[in-house]
């Protein structure tokens, strides 16, 4: 473990797969492929408490919106929740590794994918309802922020569900199998990028379907900006930043930002509309919210150095901070 102005602290983990900050922005949470499930000092960088992980690997994890219970799921089938007050709930998910955990927006349920199979489950991981029938794996899992929908990815689609109610899932198809999809923050629209280096915006209430294409190659990250009028996208060394303001992005030239040497790996925007990413390059960059509004755009305000490439990034709550993990382990905490 290290402190460093540039470096910032280092907690010594194994490999991530998969980090989070607790709501109230004091721990960092940290899915390991080891298996361990740990928590992570947000300010000190320093290891606070290592809690029961999964046999084979934790691949995923989620917070409650109040912070109080912390939910994983792994390679051995099984969900855990374990609460503030040191309660924990297990239980068996089916046959398949758990890969995905959400927590609806008001905190009275989680659903997790684990195979071809969806669930909700209450907070203590009571049986609430079952979802099967997909094709494919689900790869992707989130609640459309002010609606009661789940909404998985799977396949080449998107499949959207009202918990609760028996009608069917809507689905909404596209040309090539999903890589990664992001809701905007008011639940207006999904962005979804797809393996055929293409980007597509679906509205969710109109059913209008926007195709963004002309990547060099297959994006992997996505990020709305906190007023939900920019979508960032991450293919190749270039972040691509597409107006959603007025008229939207059609027929308008995006912004771009270069300066990774490297396969951008992860973006998020800071609640006052500043951008960070981080790639493959070991670098976290920090722009400004007018970055890519000249020509040529300006040089990133901060560029944050690790040792190893970086795969996944969070900002804290306050936004005073960034976590990001690096692919040959260990998880960095620096101030913005």
């Amino acid at each position: 473990m290290s402190w460093g102005k540039k470096r910032g602290p280092t907690a010594p983990v194994e490999v991530a797969q998969a980090i989070e900050w607790s709501p109230d922005g004091e721990t960092v949470a940290v899915a390991t492929l080891g298996g361990a499930l740990l928590l992570i000092d947000g300010r000190s960088g320093r290891e606070s408490l290592r809690l029961p992980g999964h046999a084979g690997g934790t691949l995923a994890l989620a917070y409650s919106p109040d912070g109080q219970w912390l939910a994983s799921g792994g390679s051995d089938g099984r969900v855990r929740a374990h609460s503030r007050d040191g309660a924990v709930a297990d239980v068996a998910a089916g046959g398949h590794a758990v890969g995905c955990i959400a927590w609806a927006p008001e905190g009275d349920c989680v659903a997790t994918a684990a195979g071809a199979t969806v669930r909700v489950w209450s907070r203590e991981l009571e049986l609430v309802a079952e979802v099967t029938g997909y094709a494919e794996a689900v790869s992707s899992l989130f609640w459309l922020p002010g609606a009661e929908l789940l909404v998985s990815a799977s396949g080449r689609g998107l499949q959207l569900l009202e918990v609760g109610r028996d009608e069917q899932a809507r689905r909404v198809d596209w040309p090539g199998a999903i890589v990664a999809a992001r809701p905007s923050g008011d639940g207006a629209r999904i962005a979804v990028a797809t393996e055929l280096r293409t980007v597509h915006v679906w509205h969710c209430r109109s059913g209008s379907d926007l195709k963004m294409s002309g990547y060099d190659a297959a994006v992997g990250a996505l990020a709305w900006s906190p007023d939900h009028t920019h979508l960032a996208t991450g293919g190749g060394d270039t972040i691509t930043l597409w107006s959603f303001a007025g008229r939207g992005p059609a027929g308008r030239v995006p912004g771009a930002l270069g300066g990774h040497d490297g396969r951008v790996t992860g973006l998020a925007f800071t609640a006052d509309g500043r951008l960070v990413s981080c790639g493959d390059d070991g670098t976290v960059r920090i722009w400004s919210r007018h970055a890519a509004a000249t020509t040529p755009s300006l040089p990133p305000q901060k560029v944050l150095r690790a040792e190893a490439p970086l795969f996944a990034l969070a900002i804290s709550p306050d936004g005073t901070r960034v976590a990001a993990a690096a692919s040959q382990g260990g998880v960095h905490v620096w101030p913005l």
